[in-house]
């Protein structure tokens, strides 16, 4: 196993993965089985000893006792029974329910990578995003459960208030994990998917960001912000006024702070181009035409933008 000097929380993942805290693509599934050996070794323990602190002594090191911060056992079982409530997530989200005060959501290959980036949150006093709380027996992933609004009609329309609680929401998640190994060397590490569809509202407040799915991981702050003024912001929306995009644009960026709008046209347009590029090599015209569409409403009115 090889480890680097880490943190608390990254020390647990790099112990999770078998791995450094960067996923290893070549072997997706490996920190998942692991867990799930641990959990039933320890829970083996727990039923033959009657005592859940002879199950954590049998645990070979502290790393993996470590792990049961996460689920403390028989936390799944107390929960099996209840009823399951479907929920809608990001665009790319299928599976995902509720269960009593719980998320289940299906794991994916960066999970425990998700796991350890929320753990690290919480230690760090960011308070607007779930806690993991481990793997049920369907070996789904469980977090706590944020109560609210989330929005899922685009074009949204988003009050300023609203907006501007998201987009101070959004500068604290990036600036809590600035620093940490889970950046590995880059700026931040990014949500990948953020917008009203990611956040939970209580009235104009933007409590929470959700839906942390594969594609989080390190990268620049201005990618992952791009995407979130795309969304909240209603850019490239045709049932919208370009002058309220533009306003809009103007106000998240001034929230946020030490980014422009030319710098978002920039970005955006930049990730467009590559999404085409994937459609394309895939065979899928349909999504080539999609971001077709939107290098056009680019080239059209991203002056204005950028101008503002």
């Amino acid at each position: 196993m090889k480890l680097v000097k880490l943190g608390r929380v990254d020390r647990l993942l790099a112990v999770r993965l078998g791995q450094v805290v960067v996923d290893d693509q070549r072997h997706p599934g490996r920190g998942i089985d692991e867990y799930r050996r641990l959990r039933r070794r320890l829970a083996d323990h727990a039923r033959s000893s009657d005592s859940e602190s002879i199950a954590r002594s049998a645990c070979g090191s502290a790393d993996e006792r470590m792990l049961l911060e996460i689920a403390p056992l028989g936390e799944g079982d107390r929960m099996e029974e209840q009823d399951e409530w479907p929920l809608a997530g990001g665009a790319q989200t299928e599976g995902l329910v509720r269960v009593g005060d719980t998320t289940r959501r299906p794991p994916h290959h960066r999970s425990l990578y998700v796991d350890a980036l929320l753990l690290h949150l919480a230690e760090v006093g960011f308070v607007g995003a779930p806690h993991p709380l481990g793997y049920d027996h369907h070996g789904r992933q469980i977090l706590t459960f944020v109560d609210g609004e989330v929005p899922h009609a685009a074009p949204y329309r988003l009050s300023d208030a609203r907006i501007l609680s998201a987009t101070t929401l959004i500068r604290g998640f990036h600036d809590a994990t600035t620093g940490s190994p889970l950046c590995a060397g880059l700026e931040v590490v990014c949500h990948g998917d953020l917008g009203p569809h990611n956040t939970v509202f209580r009235g104009e407040e933007a409590v929470a960001l959700i839906d942390f799915d594969a594609d989080v991981g390190p990268g620049r702050r201005l990618d992952d912000f791009a995407h979130a003024v795309w969304c909240f912001a209603d850019l490239t929306e045709a049932d919208v006024a370009v002058a309220e995009q533009v306003r809009k644009t103007r106000l998240m960026c001034d929230a946020y702070v030490d980014v422009t709008p030319a710098a978002i046209v920039e970005a955006l347009t930049a990730r467009f181009h590559r999404a085409r590029g994937q459609h394309l090599a895939a065979g899928r015209s349909g999504g080539v035409r999609a971001f077709d569409d939107l290098l056009q409403w680019m080239k059209r009115f991203g002056g204005r933008v950028a101008a503002a």
